[in-house]
């Protein structure tokens, strides 16, 4: 059901200041039923990407996209990568990201989730080569009938490779969101560091988090770590900000933007913070 393909390819040792923006917008009116978009991104040996992956629309029929993502790194690539998905509730989901690490190549990977009635990620990282390192993290907000989905894979298959999964999720009244994170380490990946933690903050009794944090190791020597916290907002922390004059609503959104905000200290995209805070304060508003 393709019909195109973008391909982005860094060559060798070139580095890449400015970031590259790909933007699936679908505006407000469209007359398909579905949509099936593919990015390849191809990083070379010692060459560096910045990449923000940005999805948005506010379509008022349903719609389905079905998405495949596949990056591959080059020996000592570098690459960071960033994904906002901002559809409309009318809107579905489905997207797979593939990324192959060689040797000694690094990935700074960010997923923000705000829209869609719909939503489900699986992100598959491949570490086909010593020494690469993937830093995996993601914040949600799940709102009112809103279903997310985060499914992650550190397939561990060479020794020292490093993997860390970190995702935080805001769940609103009537919203529900899946986490299921695994590090999967190989026979003979010694010395190989994965954990992974998913965080979740629950608004209403009526939302939802169904979270699985896991490990499945095959060889010894290797330090894995995995858990997961599940709460509401914390009523001394309101009762502080009370105290100070700030009114129950703004206390409760100015401890919840803190949590799900976590996120914006691993972007190193000026530009990308700035919308993407502005982005889940609107949400947050939504919410409340």
């Amino acid at each position: 059901m393709m019909s195109d393909a973008i391909k982005v390819k860094i060559t060798k040792n070139n580095h890449i200041n400015k970031p590259i923006g790909i933007l699936f917008d679908y505006g407000t009116n469209i007359d398909i039923q579905s949509s099936s978009p593919r990015c390849i991104i191809e990083v070379e040996d010692g060459a560096s990407i910045k990449l923000i992956h940005a999805h948005t629309a506010k379509i008022n029929t349903p719609h389905v996209i079905n998405s495949v993502i596949q990056v591959n790194l080059g020996k000592k690539a570098n690459a960071e990568f960033v994904k906002v998905q901002n559809y409309s509730t009318n809107q579905t989901l489905i997207e797979k990201t593939k990324i192959n690490l060689s040797a000694e190549a690094f990935l700074n990977y960010s997923s923000v989730e705000l829209g869609g009635q719909l939503s489900r990620a699986d992100i598959i990282i491949n570490f086909n080569g010593k020494s690469s390192t993937a830093l995996i993290n993601g914040a949600y907000i799940a709102g009112n009938n809103q279903h997310i989905d985060n499914h992650i894979l550190a397939n561990h298959a060479h020794a020292m490779t490093h993997s860390s999964q970190n995702f935080y999720g805001v769940i609103g009244n009537k919203g529900c969101a899946v986490f299921n994170g695994k590090a999967l380490v190989h026979k003979g990946a010694f010395d190989t560091n994965a954990n992974q933690y998913n965080h979740n903050l629950l608004l209403s009794e009526n939302a939802e988090i169904n979270t699985k944090p896991e490990l499945e190791i095959y060889t010894d020597d290797v330090k894995c770590s995995h858990g997961t916290t599940v709460g509401q907002l914390d009523e001394d922390a309101i009762f502080y900000l009370r105290s100070r004059g700030i009114p129950k609503e703004l206390a409760k959104q100015l401890l919840t933007k803190t949590f799900i905000t976590r996120i914006l200290a691993d972007i190193n995209i000026p530009n990308v913070k700035e919308y993407i805070e502005s982005l889940i304060e609107l949400k947050l508003k939504e919410l409340s």
